[in-house]
């Protein structure tokens, strides 16, 4: 009976801390308005801090001065942030006309910023997954944490 009541408590606490790890990693950024996402965020402070918060966790200078929403598959979005040489791309979900970004996942490219979008942060069953390649074949570097990069 004792060992029952220790698995129930464990699974317990760990579903707790993912319950708590979720709602921590998505920040409502916008909704849909007409059928198009309009972003209802701080375009300035988010480039700042975004632009700081990438290079403390990968080191990469971004130098970010443009920030887009822009439509993806299955109803979603993306969070383009760019800059004469870097392009990174968030995640962004549509739920109930509300759009909510995955604030500790990116994929960052200078390779592949001639592209529209660079390269995405591809978003699968409910677990952020992998970048999505360059089309020329370049790097893309994916930087995951647990802080918000925004």
């Amino acid at each position: 009976m004792k060992m029952k009541m220790k698995l129930i408590l464990v699974a317990l606490v760990t579903l707790t801390l993912q319950f708590s790890y979720a709602q921590k990693g998505w920040k409502n950024v916008g909704n849909v308005q007409g059928g198009k996402g309009v972003l209802s965020i701080d375009k300035a402070a988010t480039l700042k801090t975004f632009t700081a918060n990438l290079f403390k966790h990968s080191k990469i200078d971004g130098a970010f001065t443009n920030l887009e929403l822009l439509p993806a598959e299955g109803g979603n979005y993306v969070l383009l942030f760019s800059g004469s040489s870097y392009k990174s791309t968030v995640f962004v979900k549509s739920e109930g006309g509300v759009l909510k970004a995955m604030t500790g996942t990116t994929c960052t490219t200078s390779d592949c910023s001639s592209e529209p979008r660079g390269c995405l942060v591809m978003y699968e069953g409910g677990e952020i997954g992998y970048c999505s390649p360059c089309a020329n074949g370049g790097k893309c570097t994916k930087t995951t944490t647990s802080e918000e990069l925004f």
